[in-house]
């Protein structure tokens, strides 16, 4: 994902992959810049003129020093490794900007981790009370956010200079 304005109609455009996935195991490594920004969604159903954020969960991948030190918003639940805007990470375990750092996401049935080169930063049930209260008092739409029990993987172009690569998924059957 190349710069652009840093809007989230970047140059490229978000990734979004044909096969769609329910229960699965995704990994990836991704290398974010000096402010950048993006994330990994999944169990996305692409609705027309509905970005993958108001839709999909996000495994938040974030330049998270540089935005803290911005301090134009609450960075809790924002940072990388973070289930973006709901579940904030367990512990710190991002690598310098400019350094690769490894994100793996697990779904099984209604269970989700995110794991940050090798630690457990995140766990929710998708559908639980404390789960519907978070997507209700958050900025997502409740009758179109989550709604799926499969679909895409996504990556997001945010305008910022991000890469991606090893990206693997193993479904589980």
């Amino acid at each position: 994902v190349l710069a652009s304005d840093g809007s989230e109609d970047g140059l490229g455009g978000d990734i979004v992959s044909e096969a769609q996935f329910s229960d699965f195991e995704l990994s990836f490594e991704f290398q974010i810049s000096a402010e950048g920004n993006s994330g990994v969604f999944y169990r996305v159903q692409e609705r027309e003129g509905e970005a993958l954020w108001m839709v999909a969960p996000e495994f938040q991948g974030l330049a998270d020093t540089a935005y803290i030190d911005m301090g134009t918003m609450d960075m809790n639940k924002h940072l990388t490794g973070d289930n973006y805007d709901l579940h904030s990470s367990m512990v710190t375990a991002t690598s310098p900007v400019g350094e690769w750092n490894t994100g793996r996401i697990v779904v099984l049935e209604n269970h989700v981790e995110h794991w940050l080169n090798g630690q457990l930063t995140v766990q929710y049930d998708y559908y639980t009370d404390e789960w519907k209260d978070l997507v209700r008092v958050s900025k997502f739409n409740p009758a179109l956010y989550a709604r799926s029990p499969s679909g895409s993987i996504g990556l997001q172009d945010h305008g910022h200079d991000v890469r991606y690569r090893n990206i693997k998924i193993r479904p589980h059957i």
